[in-house]
């Protein structure tokens, strides 16, 4: 059985924040969302750059769910794009993986993109300005994702880098708390919801 490719990915600020964002603006929910970027497969690198926030009622594998992430498979087709990976923030701070759901996304995906990932929020981790996310992916050998262990809090985990946005993760934060711009995200479910 062959080894899974190894991919390098750049993240960019946008992909970075636009997680956080749907976070904050439904604190009370879990939100879900995919992550769009551009795939090179010759040289294996993966330039992640953006988010695309889904749902925050509909978090189950729900018909809703389903056509929320056909409509951004093919949101990123239109952009040039191909989905990369989603990212997951749960309602509480249970640390109990990416849950069911999640996990039955990242399979899918991992079938038409051997390298998807998922980021799962870690809101404590939020909190204190320093980078939220816990990668997981899964090896070709496995069936359930394995998160990638992290070095430092201040640092995605290799084969993962943020572009060269200084300090990143604390000025997202401070646009939250102080400028209130995740008041302005709207999902899916929010057209939803007006219709």
């Amino acid at each position: 059985m062959s080894s899974q490719p190894t991919y390098t990915y750049t993240v960019s600020s946008a992909a970075y924040a636009l997680p956080l964002l749907h976070a904050a603006r439904y604190l009370s929910h879990t939100v879900i969302g995919i992550l769009l970027g551009k795939i090179d497969r010759g040289s294996k690198r993966v330039s992640v750059e953006d988010a695309l926030p889904l749902i925050h009622h509909y978090t189950s594998l729900s018909p809703m769910m389903e056509v929320a992430l056909e409509l951004g498979a093919a949101a990123a087709s239109e952009r040039g794009m191909e989905v990369v990976g989603l990212y997951v923030v749960p309602k509480d701070d249970k640390n109990s993986g990416l849950g069911r759901v999640g996990e039955r996304i990242l399979g899918e995906m991992k079938g038409k993109f051997d390298a998807s990932f998922a980021w799962l929020v870690d809101n404590e981790k939020l909190g204190e300005g320093s980078v939220p996310y816990t990668i997981y992916t899964i090896s070709q050998s496995s069936t359930s994702p394995q998160a990638l262990p992290s070095k430092s809090s201040s640092s995605f985990p290799s084969p993962f880098t943020l572009d060269s946005t200084p300090n990143l993760p604390a000025r997202t934060l401070q646009a939250i708390r102080d400028e209130k711009i995740h008041r302005n995200l709207v999902d899916f479910d929010d057209h939803l919801n007006d219709s």
